[in-house]
């Protein structure tokens, strides 16, 4: 038998030194852009994973790459509580297109949509709030 083909891809990483599950992913094609990826929630922002793969449980090549070359550290950072609420507000703008911040923060929680809006899964504007 053949041997396996390494994909070449290597982004530069950067982890956070708070909360070693998120990293800052950067674009090996687009100078300046980078993805902000969860490896215990196995979520990142790229528009791979957010309109194509997330919602069909299929990862990009983000969290591919950070699941072969780093570990979870479960026992320092527990699983964020509202994963799932997090997947509905990701749902509900994919069909909505944007919504104001406010009746989202009272749908969905606060700490939910901060959180969100930190990890730029999304992003507010005037008021609104939509996909990145």
């Amino acid at each position: 038998m053949g041997k396996t083909r390494q994909s070449p891809y290597k982004p530069k990483v950067v982890q956070d030194k708070k909360n070693p599950n998120l990293f800052k992913v950067y674009s090996t094609t687009r100078k300046g852009v980078y993805y902000n990826a969860n490896l215990a929630e196995k979520t990142c922002s790229c528009p791979q994973f957010v309109f194509r793969g997330g919602k069909y449980g299929r990862e990009c090549k983000h969290l591919a790459y950070l699941e072969e070359n780093f570990r979870v550290a479960e026992e320092k950072t527990p699983e964020k509580p509202g994963r799932s609420k997090r997947l509905q507000v990701i749902k509900y703008l994919k069909e909505k297109g944007s919504e104001e911040l406010i009746f989202l923060m009272e749908k969905f929680g606060d700490d939910i949509i901060n959180s969100m809006l930190a990890e730029n899964i999304i992003i507010e504007e005037h008021g609104k709030v939509r996909l990145l």
